[in-house]
């Protein structure tokens, strides 16, 4: 027979526990929640660097820059580095849901 204070170093225990899994699991959300805004701010300032790059005339930007020094035009120097976020961010969602993102300190192993 479990002795009263036991029990209640036990219920304490379990309630340390539980408090401890919800943490961790709001940080992980937190953490995921953080990362997708982000990825999402820096897709809408790539959207704004196309919009500027496509009106024409010479406005003074990353895409411009490089399409003084390449002579391809802004927009499509724009347009590229959108496509390349979208991309990232597409698979990054994806690894999330999957679930196979490597713990932190593994390698990435293609199965």
């Amino acid at each position: 027979m479990l002795t009263r204070q036991t029990r209640r170093m036990r219920q304490w225990l379990a309630v340390g526990f539980s408090l401890g899994v919800v943490l961790c699991l709001g940080v992980a959300l937190g953490l995921n929640f953080l990362a997708i805004q982000c990825s999402l701010n820096a897709l809408d300032s790539l959207i704004g660097l196309v919009r500027v790059s496509s009106r024409g005339g010479r406005v003074l930007s990353d895409a411009q820059s490089m399409a003084d020094l390449t002579h391809m035009p802004a927009s499509v120097w724009a347009a590229l580095w959108s496509g390349i976020a979208l991309a990232i961010l597409i698979g990054s969602l994806y690894l999330i849901v999957r679930g196979s993102a490597p713990a932190p300190g593994e390698s990435w192993q293609i199965d």
